[in-house]
This record gives C-alpha cells, structure tokens and sequence, in this order.
C-alpha cells in the first residue's frame, strides 16, 4: 500500500479514538447525574414519608370562610316545562349557492354556541387543478 493510504488510517483511527473517548466520558456523566438523582428521590421519599408520620390522617381541604352565607344553587324547572335558551347570533355576509338563508343562519348560531368567532370560519371551496397537461398525462400513463 501506498504511504498517504497509511496516513489516512491513522488519522481515521485517531478520530474514532477521539470520538470513543468523548462518549466514555458523556455515558459516565450521564451516570453521575443519574445517581445523584436517585439520592435525591430517595431523601424526598424519606421526608415525605417522616411528614406521613408525624400527622397520619390529615388532608388538605379549602378553608371555610367564617361569616358568609352559603351559596345559593338555582332551583331548575321540571323536564317538561324547561325551554331552550336563545343565543342572539351576529349577522354575517352570506355568499353560498342554494342555501336558504335560515340555514346558514341556524348554522351559524350553532357555531357561535359553542364558542367560535364567526369571523374566523372560512368557506370551502373545492380547489381547481393547476395543471390539466400533467392530469392528461397521468391518465395516458395509466396512473390515477
């Protein structure tokens, strides 16, 4: 073999030598850290359970506030004599083909219930090929 061949595989070697050291070192690191980890989550375990100990039966609940009236719960109507709520819609520009305009109207109603802003709803058009020759093309070639 040829000299500069020999020197290229040293300096390959040198770099993998290089690259080894480097990933030896990050894995022992990497191991450091994971032990002083497990330590730490086995001192909090410790401190968690010494404070289960010392107050066995204690759950944390809301304070209750000392002088206020309870809150009053509206009393709902029977089942048959409940009636829907009317939301007011916002009036919209209606640009659609064959569309009643209560239709779109109800629609929009619906819409604006469940919380969308009417202005961010955009209306779906089916898209024109950009391109007929390579449509063509496709269907001479058998594609779909």
């Amino acid at each position: 073999m040829d000299e500069t061949t020999f020197m290229y595989v040293e300096i390959v070697l040198a770099v993998l030598a290089v690259a080894a050291f480097a990933f030896a070192v990050t894995v022992l690191t990497l191991i450091r850290r994971l032990n002083g980890l497990h330590s730490e989550l086995a001192a909090l375990k410790s401190r968690y359970d010494a404070s289960e100990m010392k107050e066995p039966g204690k759950i944390a609940a809301l304070p209750e506030g000392k002088g206020k009236e309870p809150v009053k719960r509206a009393e709902l109507a029977p089942l048959g004599e409940r009636k829907p709520a009317v939301v007011p819609a916002p009036s919209a520009a209606v640009a659609a083909d064959g569309v009643e305009p209560e239709v779109v109207a109800a629609v929009m109603a619906a819409v604006t219930a469940c919380g969308y802003m009417p202005t961010a709803i955009r209306p779906v058009r089916q898209r024109k090929r950009q391109n007929k020759r390579w449509l063509l093309a496709g269907r001479l070639a058998g594609m779909r």
